[in-house]
């Protein structure tokens, strides 16, 4: 029965969208007794709900310090960016996450209509059956309204999405490592309507690039073609047919996917230049440091990552901007941009081992900064902006000269960042084996970065 089953909204306020909120809104008002939503909450008491089938909707990050979990919840997750595209519980967008409670609910009034059918009672079937339309059309209702009133800024950030039909066994997980966050969320069906009946559901809210294993009859494209959000339709396999839109080998396929992404990105780009947001066309193309989010939960280890980095407002002439293709997956390291703050963070953590990363120019300032040679730090890693400040470092007999690990140039910043992480996450985990959504937070991290870390290998 739908009155045996709460749904739980928990901590998702600060990743809601105004199209998102107000279909979250929407779905509240029509199954209100049903929905609960918390905001800024640090536990959860499942007992309020005994006797009850509970689905959750929340953080990986607030989930992760859920304990006891009776096996009567059932978790479904926002985490974006990294998540395990072969895990149904876990969603890349905030929109998928909604979507998926708004299914959840259409789907609970469609069994009670079929139960109620079955037991003889056709007139509680037709007011299940009137709920579920009517949630159906309001959430339609406000999706178009919201749509239609931000038209145009939706046209410059709708989502990219890829779906592979009948992927075989690591398609999904190899792809998820070759192109990261380039989409916004991975699908893998195995069933031609249910992913037919996923584009249909998602027609005006991202835009997709289908990838259709050749054990598929080809003619089947053609029903997907239909739809303007396709955008590209590939087929993937061994096959004798001499389609030239087939690919036999991952790399050509990749290969073709990176065309078209620059290809969408592109315009993308183009669009935003157009409209003077050159932050949103910059990051349509590139990772920077600037794009690295600290993970709190590495706070809690014994040994504290930070990234020094310069302010090119600091600087004279022509700044260098850093790339960083990983920024995604490099979460164990806290960033600053300004002396005082990281100085502050390692006097405000004096029983931490401190290991920094840290720019030549910045070097220099603190060398130059008075009253800090009591801060006390584990291990230095240098990187310089060009050849002539690569070469004074090599002989830098400034503060902390035994502490330098290495120096190297900024364009090695993205894999020695990468390679810290992998044995630091793994260490890190170790320590936490007795919590078990931790240990398995930062081992998944590790392995995320050292797959990363094998795939440049690969391309090297």
């Amino acid at each position: 029965s739908l009155d045996d089953v709460q749904f739980v909204v928990i901590n998702l306020s600060s990743h809601l969208n105004d199209l998102t909120s107000a279909l979250l809104a929407t779905l509240f008002s029509l199954a209100s007794d049903s929905i609960v939503i918390y905001q800024n909450e640090t536990t959860l008491d499942f007992s309020q709900w005994s006797n009850k089938i509970i689905l959750l909707f929340t953080t990986t990050q607030f989930a992760a310090t859920l304990k006891n979990v009776p096996t009567c919840v059932t978790i479904y997750t926002l985490n974006s960016g990294d998540f395990n595209v072969e895990d149904p519980y876990q969603f890349a967008t905030i929109q998928d996450l909604v979507n998926q409670l708004f299914d959840a609910i259409v789907q609970k009034y469609r069994l009670e209509t079929c139960r109620y059918n079955q037991i003889g009672e056709p007139d509680k079937a037709n007011e299940q059956e009137m709920k579920a339309n009517k949630v159906e059309q309001e959430f339609k209702k406000v999706y178009e309204q919201m749509h239609n009133n931000s038209s145009k800024k939706t046209s410059n950030n709708i989502p990219l999405t890829i779906i592979w039909l009948m992927p075989k066994v690591g398609d999904m997980e190899s792809l998820k490592e070759a192109f990261g966050e380039y989409f916004s969320s991975y699908h893998l069906f195995f069933n031609e309507h249910t992913c037919h009946y996923y584009i249909v559901k998602n027609e005006h809210r991202n835009d997709i690039f289908l990838i259709i294993d050749t054990s598929s009859e080809q003619s089947i494209a053609n029903g997907f073609r239909q739809f303007s959000n396709v955008k590209k339709i590939y087929f993937y396999g061994q096959s004798t047919n001499s389609d030239e839109k087939t690919f036999h080998t991952r790399n050509d396929l990749y290969y073709r996917l990176a065309y078209d992404l620059i290809g969408h990105y592109g315009e993308l780009g183009d669009n935003y230049q157009k409209n003077d947001q050159l932050k949103e066309a910059r990051e349509s193309f590139m990772k920077t440091i600037d794009d690295i989010e600290y993970d709190t939960n590495y706070s809690h280890a014994n040994t504290h990552w930070l990234l020094l980095y310069d302010d090119h407002r600091d600087q004279i002439g022509p700044s260098i901007v850093v790339e960083v293709p990983h920024a995604h997956l490099i979460k164990f390291i806290c960033t600053y941009r300004t002396l005082p703050d990281c100085q502050r963070h390692i006097r405000n953590n004096r029983q931490k081992k401190i290991k920094l990363f840290i720019t030549n120019n910045k070097l220099v300032d603190w060398d130059n900064n008075t009253g800090v040679s009591d801060l006390d730090l584990k291990k230095l890693f240098i990187y310089c902006n060009t050849d002539r400040s690569f070469i004074d470092m090599q002989t830098w007999n400034g503060c902390y000269q035994d502490k330098i690990e290495v120096v190297f140039m900024y364009h090695e910043l993205d894999y020695r960042l990468t390679y810290a992480g992998v044995d630091y996450a793994k260490e890190v985990g170790d320590t936490f084996k007795t919590n078990d959504g931790l240990y398995r937070k930062f081992l998944g991290d590790a392995c995320r970065l050292s797959a990363a870390l094998q795939n440049n290998f690969q391309h090297k």
